[in-house]
Protein backbone atom coordinates (compact mmCIF):
# COMPACT_ATOMS: atom_id res chain seq x y z
CA UNK A 1 0.00 0.00 0.00
CA UNK A 2 1.31 3.75 -0.83
CA UNK A 3 -0.50 5.34 2.39
CA UNK A 4 3.22 5.16 4.33
CA UNK A 5 5.17 6.89 1.03
CA UNK A 6 4.71 10.20 0.83
CA UNK A 7 6.28 10.74 -2.74
CA UNK A 8 3.91 8.36 -4.20
CA UNK A 9 0.67 9.24 -1.96
CA UNK A 10 1.66 12.64 -3.56
CA UNK A 11 1.99 11.20 -6.97
CA UNK A 12 -1.30 9.28 -6.83
CA UNK A 13 -3.44 12.12 -5.73
CA UNK A 14 -2.15 14.00 -9.47
CA UNK A 15 -3.09 10.64 -11.41
CA UNK A 16 -6.24 10.72 -9.63
CA UNK A 17 -6.69 14.49 -10.22
CA UNK A 18 -6.14 14.47 -13.70
CA UNK A 19 -7.45 11.09 -15.18
CA UNK A 20 -11.18 12.62 -13.22
CA UNK A 21 -10.08 16.50 -14.90
CA UNK A 22 -9.23 14.94 -18.50
CA UNK A 23 -12.95 13.54 -18.47
CA UNK A 24 -14.65 16.36 -17.23
CA UNK A 25 -12.53 19.01 -20.02
CA UNK A 26 -13.91 16.57 -22.44
CA UNK A 27 -17.24 17.36 -21.42
CA UNK A 28 -16.89 21.05 -20.99
CA UNK A 29 -15.21 21.45 -24.89
CA UNK A 30 -18.00 19.58 -25.98
CA UNK A 31 -20.57 22.54 -24.65
CA UNK A 32 -18.35 25.08 -25.98
CA UNK A 33 -18.40 23.62 -29.19
CA UNK A 34 -22.11 23.62 -29.45
CA UNK A 35 -22.25 27.24 -28.50
CA UNK A 36 -20.17 28.18 -30.81
CA UNK A 37 -22.30 26.33 -33.87
CA UNK A 38 -25.68 27.15 -32.29
CA UNK A 39 -24.44 30.93 -32.14
CA UNK A 40 -21.04 31.72 -32.80
CA UNK A 41 -20.34 34.17 -30.19
CA UNK A 42 -19.38 32.47 -26.70
CA UNK A 43 -18.47 34.56 -24.30
CA UNK A 44 -14.61 35.86 -23.10
CA UNK A 45 -15.58 34.59 -19.63
CA UNK A 46 -16.61 31.17 -20.20
CA UNK A 47 -13.58 30.41 -22.52
CA UNK A 48 -11.11 31.88 -19.95
CA UNK A 49 -13.36 30.12 -17.10
CA UNK A 50 -12.40 26.70 -19.12
CA UNK A 51 -8.72 27.88 -19.89
CA UNK A 52 -7.93 28.60 -15.89
CA UNK A 53 -10.47 26.47 -14.16
CA UNK A 54 -9.60 23.01 -16.27
CA UNK A 55 -7.21 23.14 -18.93
CA UNK A 56 -4.50 24.97 -16.91
CA UNK A 57 -4.81 23.08 -14.01
CA UNK A 58 -4.26 20.22 -16.51
CA UNK A 59 -1.86 21.37 -18.41
CA UNK A 60 0.67 21.94 -15.57
CA UNK A 61 -0.14 17.99 -13.86
CA UNK A 62 0.40 17.02 -17.12
CA UNK A 63 3.81 18.45 -17.42
CA UNK A 64 4.69 16.23 -14.16
CA UNK A 65 3.08 13.19 -14.73
CA UNK A 66 3.77 12.63 -18.76
CA UNK A 67 6.14 15.29 -19.70
CA UNK A 68 9.08 13.53 -18.03
CA UNK A 69 6.84 10.40 -18.46
CA UNK A 70 5.39 8.03 -15.67
CA UNK A 71 7.47 4.67 -15.39
CA UNK A 72 6.33 1.38 -16.77
CA UNK A 73 5.88 -0.59 -19.82
CA UNK A 74 3.92 1.70 -21.14
CA UNK A 75 5.45 3.83 -24.58
CA UNK A 76 7.05 6.83 -23.10
CA UNK A 77 6.60 8.38 -26.76
CA UNK A 78 2.44 8.45 -25.69
CA UNK A 79 2.74 9.98 -23.11
CA UNK A 80 5.13 12.46 -24.09
CA UNK A 81 2.86 13.27 -27.36
CA UNK A 82 0.01 13.40 -24.88
CA UNK A 83 1.70 16.08 -22.95
CA UNK A 84 2.69 18.11 -26.53
CA UNK A 85 -1.05 17.66 -27.77
CA UNK A 86 -2.89 19.06 -24.99
CA UNK A 87 -0.46 21.83 -24.52
CA UNK A 88 -1.68 22.59 -28.43
CA UNK A 89 -5.07 22.26 -26.95
CA UNK A 90 -4.09 25.26 -24.82
CA UNK A 91 -2.96 27.66 -27.74
CA UNK A 92 -6.01 26.57 -29.78
CA UNK A 93 -8.02 27.51 -26.86
CA UNK A 94 -6.16 30.89 -25.65
CA UNK A 95 -6.42 32.12 -29.22
CA UNK A 96 -9.85 31.57 -29.71
CA UNK A 97 -10.27 33.54 -25.95
CA UNK A 98 -8.51 36.66 -27.81
CA UNK A 99 -10.55 36.89 -30.62
CA UNK A 100 -13.57 36.25 -28.15
CA UNK A 101 -12.48 39.48 -25.71
CA UNK A 102 -11.75 41.24 -29.39
CA UNK A 103 -15.51 40.85 -30.12
CA UNK A 104 -17.02 40.98 -26.83
CA UNK A 105 -15.12 44.73 -25.51
CA UNK A 106 -14.53 46.37 -29.05
CA UNK A 107 -17.17 45.48 -32.16
CA UNK A 108 -19.58 47.47 -30.60
CA UNK A 109 -16.96 50.84 -30.45
CA UNK A 110 -16.99 53.08 -32.91
CA UNK A 111 -14.43 55.58 -32.04
CA UNK A 112 -12.37 56.32 -35.34
CA UNK A 113 -13.69 59.10 -37.07
CA UNK A 114 -13.66 59.38 -40.92
CA UNK A 115 -10.34 62.04 -40.47
CA UNK A 116 -8.12 61.11 -43.37
CA UNK A 117 -5.42 60.90 -40.98
CA UNK A 118 -7.68 58.03 -39.07
CA UNK A 119 -8.85 56.01 -42.10
CA UNK A 120 -6.06 53.85 -42.49
CA UNK A 121 -6.71 52.57 -38.91
CA UNK A 122 -10.35 52.39 -39.23
CA UNK A 123 -9.78 49.82 -42.02
CA UNK A 124 -7.19 48.11 -39.94
CA UNK A 125 -9.51 47.67 -36.98
CA UNK A 126 -12.56 46.19 -39.53
CA UNK A 127 -10.15 43.73 -40.78
CA UNK A 128 -8.63 42.47 -36.99
CA UNK A 129 -12.08 42.01 -36.11
CA UNK A 130 -13.36 40.40 -39.24
CA UNK A 131 -10.65 38.30 -38.72
CA UNK A 132 -11.35 37.43 -35.11
CA UNK A 133 -15.09 36.78 -36.32
CA UNK A 134 -13.35 34.26 -39.22
CA UNK A 135 -11.38 32.63 -36.64
CA UNK A 136 -12.44 32.17 -33.26
CA UNK A 137 -15.14 29.30 -34.77
CA UNK A 138 -12.09 27.48 -36.33
CA UNK A 139 -10.19 27.68 -33.74
CA UNK A 140 -12.90 26.23 -31.37
CA UNK A 141 -13.38 23.27 -33.91
CA UNK A 142 -9.71 22.22 -34.11
CA UNK A 143 -9.39 22.35 -29.96
CA UNK A 144 -12.65 20.10 -30.30
CA UNK A 145 -10.74 17.73 -32.43
CA UNK A 146 -8.05 17.70 -30.87
CA UNK A 147 -9.68 17.01 -27.77
CA UNK A 148 -11.29 14.02 -30.01
CA UNK A 149 -7.59 12.98 -30.31
CA UNK A 150 -6.47 12.90 -26.62
CA UNK A 151 -8.46 11.09 -25.27
CA UNK A 152 -7.76 7.75 -27.04
CA UNK A 153 -4.21 8.49 -26.82
CA UNK A 154 -4.66 8.83 -22.84
CA UNK A 155 -6.53 5.60 -22.80
CA UNK A 156 -3.55 4.26 -24.44
CA UNK A 157 -1.43 5.29 -21.14
CA UNK A 158 -4.15 4.50 -19.03
CA UNK A 159 -3.27 0.78 -18.46
CA UNK A 160 0.22 1.73 -16.84
CA UNK A 161 -2.17 2.21 -13.39
CA UNK A 162 -3.44 -1.59 -13.72
CA UNK A 163 -1.62 -2.74 -10.60
CA UNK A 164 -1.90 1.01 -8.65
CA UNK A 165 -4.42 0.46 -5.94
CA UNK A 166 -5.05 4.13 -5.41
CA UNK A 167 -6.11 4.54 -8.99
CA UNK A 168 -8.16 1.37 -9.41
CA UNK A 169 -10.21 2.19 -6.15
CA UNK A 170 -10.61 5.49 -6.91
CA UNK A 171 -12.25 4.89 -10.10
CA UNK A 172 -14.52 2.52 -8.16
CA UNK A 173 -15.28 4.46 -5.72
CA UNK A 174 -15.87 7.44 -8.15
CA UNK A 175 -18.48 5.73 -10.71
CA UNK A 176 -21.50 8.24 -9.86
CA UNK A 177 -18.66 11.41 -11.29
CA UNK A 178 -17.53 8.99 -14.11
CA UNK A 179 -20.99 7.64 -15.24
CA UNK A 180 -22.26 11.47 -15.46
CA UNK A 181 -19.02 12.63 -17.27
CA UNK A 182 -18.78 9.82 -19.39
CA UNK A 183 -23.02 9.03 -19.99
CA UNK A 184 -22.12 5.38 -19.44
CA UNK A 185 -21.43 2.96 -16.82
CA UNK A 186 -17.69 4.14 -15.83
CA UNK A 187 -16.48 1.20 -13.98
CA UNK A 188 -16.51 -1.53 -17.14
CA UNK A 189 -15.42 1.47 -19.38
CA UNK A 190 -11.89 1.66 -17.31
CA UNK A 191 -11.70 -1.30 -16.37
CA UNK A 192 -11.77 -2.84 -20.36
CA UNK A 193 -9.19 -0.42 -20.78
CA UNK A 194 -6.89 -0.56 -17.86
CA UNK A 195 -7.17 -4.52 -18.20
CA UNK A 196 -7.43 -4.93 -21.73
CA UNK A 197 -10.39 -6.78 -22.50
CA UNK A 198 -10.54 -8.26 -18.77
CA UNK A 199 -13.46 -6.33 -16.94
CA UNK A 200 -13.50 -9.93 -14.85
CA UNK A 201 -9.47 -9.19 -14.15
CA UNK A 202 -10.32 -5.16 -13.00
CA UNK A 203 -13.02 -6.45 -10.64
CA UNK A 204 -10.77 -9.28 -9.28
CA UNK A 205 -7.53 -6.97 -8.56
CA UNK A 206 -10.06 -4.55 -6.92
CA UNK A 207 -11.62 -6.88 -4.88
CA UNK A 208 -8.20 -8.30 -3.37
CA UNK A 209 -7.18 -4.42 -2.66
CA UNK A 210 -10.21 -4.30 -0.27
CA UNK A 211 -10.19 -7.49 1.32
CA UNK A 212 -6.43 -7.21 1.92
CA UNK A 213 -6.84 -3.97 3.84
CA UNK A 214 -9.96 -5.39 5.53
CA UNK A 215 -12.60 -3.23 3.76
CA UNK A 216 -15.08 -6.26 4.00
CA UNK A 217 -18.68 -4.67 2.94
CA UNK A 218 -17.22 -2.84 0.28
CA UNK A 219 -15.19 -5.64 -1.16
CA UNK A 220 -18.56 -7.58 -0.78
CA UNK A 221 -20.03 -5.09 -2.72
CA UNK A 222 -17.88 -5.08 -5.56
CA UNK A 223 -17.91 -8.68 -5.53
CA UNK A 224 -21.70 -8.55 -6.07
CA UNK A 225 -21.42 -5.93 -8.92
CA UNK A 226 -18.80 -8.05 -10.49
CA UNK A 227 -20.97 -10.99 -10.54
CA UNK A 228 -23.92 -9.28 -11.68
CA UNK A 229 -21.53 -7.65 -14.55
CA UNK A 230 -19.78 -10.78 -16.03
CA UNK A 231 -23.15 -13.10 -15.89
CA UNK A 232 -24.82 -10.58 -18.05
CA UNK A 233 -22.11 -10.82 -20.76
CA UNK A 234 -22.25 -13.39 -23.96
CA UNK A 235 -19.40 -15.65 -22.61
CA UNK A 236 -18.50 -16.70 -19.57
CA UNK A 237 -15.98 -15.21 -17.70
CA UNK A 238 -13.23 -17.03 -16.15
CA UNK A 239 -13.83 -14.69 -12.75
CA UNK A 240 -17.03 -15.64 -12.56
CA UNK A 241 -16.79 -18.83 -10.34
CA UNK A 242 -14.05 -17.44 -8.24
CA UNK A 243 -16.35 -14.48 -7.62
CA UNK A 244 -18.59 -16.70 -5.97
CA UNK A 245 -16.17 -18.47 -4.25
CA UNK A 246 -14.92 -14.94 -2.83
CA UNK A 247 -18.05 -13.39 -1.89
CA UNK A 248 -19.14 -16.49 0.24
CA UNK A 249 -15.22 -16.40 1.76
CA UNK A 250 -16.23 -12.71 2.43
CA UNK A 251 -19.77 -13.43 3.94
CA UNK A 252 -17.90 -16.15 6.11
CA UNK A 253 -15.55 -13.06 7.31
CA UNK A 254 -17.94 -10.74 8.33
CA UNK A 255 -20.02 -13.67 10.13
CA UNK A 256 -17.00 -14.05 12.58
CA UNK A 257 -16.23 -10.77 12.85
CA UNK A 258 -19.57 -10.18 14.05
CA UNK A 259 -19.23 -12.09 16.77
CA UNK A 260 -16.91 -10.58 18.85
CA UNK A 261 -18.66 -8.13 21.39
CA UNK A 262 -18.27 -4.42 20.65
CA UNK A 263 -15.69 -2.83 22.90
CA UNK A 264 -16.69 0.27 24.65
CA UNK A 265 -14.40 3.32 23.90
CA UNK A 266 -14.28 3.26 27.79
CA UNK A 267 -13.12 -0.29 28.03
Amino acid sequence: MYEHDPQLNWRNNLRVRFIKGIYQLRRVLESLFEISERTQVPSHSYIDRILEKHLRVLKDLSHILYRVTDRGDISCKHQRLFDKFLGELWHELDKARGNARLLEFYASEDEINDNNHLRGLRQLDRQVLAAARRDMPVQIRRARKLMDRLIPLFERILPLYRSNEVVIRTIYFSQDFFDRVLDRPSTVYFFDIIFPGKVGEGYNFLCESLEQSRHFDQAREACEEAIRILSSQPRKSPYLDKFHQRLETLKEKQASLSEFPSVSAAG
